[in-house]
This record gives structure tokens, C-alpha cells and sequence, in this order.
């Protein structure tokens, strides 16, 4: 048996292909039918977030797929060319790397060991991952386990949410006083509004498809709910707009911003929720994900090389796993 991965992330392609690529909840169960579907896989497990959209695959050697194809493979997926074809070990380590948050843009967040395993429940849901990707994905959720709680490496990043409105106060200066529209409320929203709350922010507008969602984070909060999508009044009335859901179009267009003045968007959704074409109007600044960057330092040097070397240990166990079930053994990246 043999993992291969193909995909792409924020190391390799910019948002606008992210959001294109993209398998949102809805198009999951038939991107994970179709890639199982294909003749030489086996087993799928696809990783889709704002900064990532990857497929982990099983296959017998016998079988194996070549690049081209598994590049053609997930096009047919996906809508966009892969980045990238990793093979066995390769494959596996850069799986450890994801859950573990060494390949994320802020070294260390936390939500992405959260989001691999839900990605791997998924694909179990939907009988996509059996015996060897199941094994795989155990690993790597241990893994991320283990660098978390050995490691300092989650004390010393941010999520993305917190560095976003990092970037927010850099720009508009003391958030005190300052008019906030939150557009969703998901994990990152609350994340988002929690660190603005403790900036200062004080006024606060609700804006999410689900009318119970809103308003239990407004009154959270201390604000209240207005429309979904948000209304051109909404948008001129705010200071600072924080929006992260997970819409499929852009939720925040050119024409409900015209006359808004001026106003800062963090749109931290992949898809974007916010159109590109409002970057060019007056007044408007669009910050999205991939304006978020990870910041260093000592204590984060010395975590992430006692990261790497759980990931080294996590893959001799995964090797030693394959050779013990008789299957044949992952090659050695060089």
C-alpha cells in the first residue's frame, strides 16, 4: 500500500486559485465519491481550507497512479491544476507537518489539527478512508497531539483571527470607539470579535445567514443583528468589517460599498466573501488571508525544531506500522 498526496496551499498559490479549488461541505461527498471512484485509489481524505485544498490517497503499488494523472485527477476535482505530487514518505511527513502546524502561515496555529481531523471524519462518514489511510491519519493526528502539548509552539502563535485584527489595529490605530460589522459567526468571527473586545472595540453589528447564530453572538457580544447579507448601510456605518463565512459567492459586493466611505475589511474566507473588484474604491482597504503572517522569535525557533523531531519520531512509527502489516514500505524521501 502506498500514500500519495496532490494539492496545493498558501506556499504554493495565491487566494484567488485557493478559492477555486476549494471543496466546501456541499461538493465534499462527490469530490471524495469521484477521487475513490477513479481507478488505482483506494482511499481518499481531503484537507479543504482557507489555506490548503489537499487529497491524501491510497493505493496498491500495482495500481499506483503517475503524477500526470493524479495531477489530472485532481483537476478534474478541483477546477485547478495541483501544486504538487508527493509520494510515501514524503507524502506522510508533510501530512505530520499540516496537523502539527509547521506548514501553516502562522507557525503553530491551532486550528488546523482541529480541521484534519474533521477532514479524516469526513471522509470516513462517507466510507472514503480505510485500513492504511485510517492508520495514516491516526499518526498524524497524534502527532499533532504531541507537538501541542510537548512543544511551546501553540503559546507562541496566534490563530489567524488574532493576527488578522493585529493587522486591523496597525491600520486604523486604537480600535476604542470604533464600529464593528462581523459578517458570520463561526469559529474564526467569534475568535476575531474576542481579541477585538479586548482592544477596546465596543460597538458591534451582527451579520450571519443564521438568525439564532447572530444573535447569540451578539448578545455575546453586546450588539445587535442586522441583515444577511449586510446592507449598504451596514457597511457605511462600520469602521472595521471582520467577515468570515463560508458563502460560496462574495457576500460583500462593489455596489453595497459604493458611498460607504471609508471602512477596513478583513475577509478572513476562502472563498473570499469580499469581491475583488471593491479593492479599487475610495476609502476601502481589503485585507484577506493571505496578508496574515506568522511573527517569530526565539522561543518559537527552539518549539519548532523539537516539532520536527515528534514528526521524525511519528514517521519511524508509521514505517514501523506498514513492515509489521506486511505491507510494502514506504520509500524514503530523499
Amino acid at each position: 500500500m502506498r500514500f500519495d498526496l496532490v494539492g496545493l496551499s498558501h506556499q504554493t498559490s495565491d487566494v484567488a486559485t485557493r478559492e477555486r479549488a476549494a471543496i466546501g461541505p456541499e461538493r465534499l461527498p462527490d469530490a471524495l465519491a469521484r477521487l475513490v471512484d477513479a481507478r488505482g485509489v483506494d482511499g481518499a481524505v481531503v484537507v479543504s481550507t482557507c489555506m490548503r485544498v489537499e487529497a491524501w490517497l491510497a493505493a496498491e503499488p500495482e495500481d499506483r497512479l503517475p503524477d500526470a494523472r493524479l495531477a489530472d485527477l485532481f483537476r478534474e476535482v478541483c477546477g485547478v491544476p495541483p501544486a504538487y505530487v508527493r509520494r510515501d514518505a514524503d507524502a506522510a511527513r508533510h501530512l505530520f507537518r499540516v496537523a502539527s502546524g509547521l506548514d501553516s502561515v502562522i507557525v503553530g496555529e491551532p486550528q488546523i489539527l482541529s480541521q484534519v481531523r474533521r477532514s479524516w471524519d469526513e471522509a470516513r462518514a462517507h466510507a472514503a478512508s480505510q485500513g492504511p489511510l485510517n492508520a495514516l491519519f491516526l499518526r498524524a493526528v497524534a502527532c499533532g497531539k504531541a507537538v501541542r502539548h510537548q512543544t511551546g509552539i501553540c503559546r507562541c502563535a496566534p490563530s489567524v483571527a488574532s493576527a488578522a485584527v493585529e493587522i486591523a489595529r496597525s491600520t486604523l490605530g486604537s480600535l476604542d470607539g470604533r464600529r464593528i460589522l462581523v459578517v458570520g459567526a463561526g469559529r474564526t468571527s467569534r475568535l476575531a470579535a474576542r481579541h477585538l473586545q479586548r482592544l477596546g472595540a465596543a460597538s458591534w453589528r451582527v451579520s450571519n445567514r443564521s438568525w439564532a447564530r447572530a444573535s447569540s453572538l451578539a448578545e455575546d457580544l453586546g450588539g445587535e443583528v442586522t441583515a444577511f447579507p449586510p446592507s449598504s448601510a451596514d457597511l457605511a456605518w462600520a469602521d472595521l468589517v471582520v467577515s468570515a463565512t463560508s458563502a460560496p459567492d462574495p457576500v460583500i459586493t462593489e455596489r453595497q460599498l459604493e458611498g460607504a466611505g471609508s471602512v477596513v475589511l478583513l475577509d478572513l474566507a476562502v472563498p473570499r466573501d469580499v469581491s475583488p473588484s471593491v479593492a479599487g474604491l475610495p476609502g476601502v482597504r481589503v485585507f484577506t488571508v493571505d496578508d496574515v503572517r506568522s511573527t517569530g522569535g526565539e522561543e518559537l525557533d527552539r518549539a519548532i525544531v523539537e516539532a520536527q523531531s515528534i514528526v521524525a519520531t511519528h514517521l519511524t512509527d508509521l514505517e514501523e506500522w506498514c513492515w509489521k502489516h506486511r505491507l510494502r514500505s514506504m520509500e524514503t524521501a530523499a
